[in-house]
């Protein structure tokens, strides 16, 4: 990624991600999963979203219900929905 585009958005990813992820799982910012992402580093972020939106194993191995399954599959960032 260019250095400059990464200038740019990586103030806003950190309060992004952690708005995507408790989306979502259907978590409180009070909630320990929430509070155990948001401690982590950005690329950590990244990697955890990208294996929760892509990996369907990582989803049965977290026991997650079918709606929150069906969120995950639907969701779109605001500006494309």
């Amino acid at each position: 990624m260019d250095p400059n585009v990464r200038e740019l958005f990586q103030p806003h990813f950190r309060p992004l991600s952690n708005e995507i992820w408790n989306t979502v799982l259907g978590l409180k910012k009070t909630q320990a999963q929430a509070l155990s992402f948001e401690a982590l580093k950005v690329g950590q972020k990244c990697k955890k979203l990208d294996t929760l939106f892509n990996d369907a194993d990582t989803r049965n191995a977290m026991k997650l219900n079918k709606a929150v399954k069906k969120r995950i599959d639907t969701w779109l960032p605001e500006a494309m929905g």
